[in-house]
């Protein structure tokens, strides 16, 4: 399953991709509300055969906060969109409403982009977005088990997402992003001498590529 060719769809059309993808490399930071029920603040979703270069399954469990690394078929994230809710760790989390229609961008390689950019070219679409007014949990991050600690919610979103390094006090993207990996090709390195230019590339697809 390739990404849309249109750089515009339903939000249904969205997730009719999500759910044809096989591998979806899931990474989520959720608080937990006033009355007690847990609440998305970033899902990031990468589709493709291989993970981010960061990524790792594990959990940070915290008071107030919920970090998980995870994978999953692309049915069982697509259904978490058509609900709004994810089930992981005898937990129930809550996502914001999806956005109508969903704009898709391409990006090269190393891009930069709200979440760790990728070795591959992608194509990437906000899914929901959150307004950025909602507020971060207050205070030093603590676990009971064997998560780090942290001085506070944003430095340990940044660590846990590999998020290009702010001043202490930054925000955390809100919302879903979903990011397709198109491992077809690309080019790895490029060095020039005097009387030639030589190409390095990789990928699934190069055959009569043109450079």
């Amino acid at each position: 399953m390739t990404a849309p060719a249109k750089l515009t769809t339903t939000d249904s059309e969205a997730i009719d991709h999500v759910a044809a993808e096989l591998n979806i490399w899931i990474r989520l930071a959720a608080i937990r509300q006033d009355d007690g029920g847990w609440r998305a603040r970033l899902l990031e979703l990468t589709s493709g055969e291989t993970a981010p270069p960061s990524w790792e399954p594990r959990e940070w469990d915290y008071p107030s906060v919920f970090f998980v690394g995870a994978a999953a078929n692309g049915q069982v994230v697509a259904e978490w969109l058509r609900t709004g809710r994810v089930d992981v760790d005898d937990r129930t989390i809550g996502l914001p409403e999806l956005t109508t229609p969903v704009s898709w961008e391409r990006r090269q390689s190393r891009s930069p982009a709200p979440c760790e950019p990728l070795d591959w070219p992608v194509t990437e679409a906000t899914l929901s977005q959150l307004a950025v007014t909602q507020g971060e949990p207050q205070g030093h991050l603590l676990s009971n088990g064997d998560a780090p600690s942290f001085v506070n919610f944003y430095t340990a979103a940044a660590c846990f997402f590999w998020l290009d390094r702010q001043p202490v006090g930054g925000r955390l993207y809100q919302g879903v992003v979903y990011r397709h990996q198109d491992l077809s090709g690309r080019i790895n390195t490029i060095r020039i001498g005097h009387d030639e230019v030589e190409v390095e590339v990789e990928g699934s697809a190069i055959d009569g590529m043109t450079l």
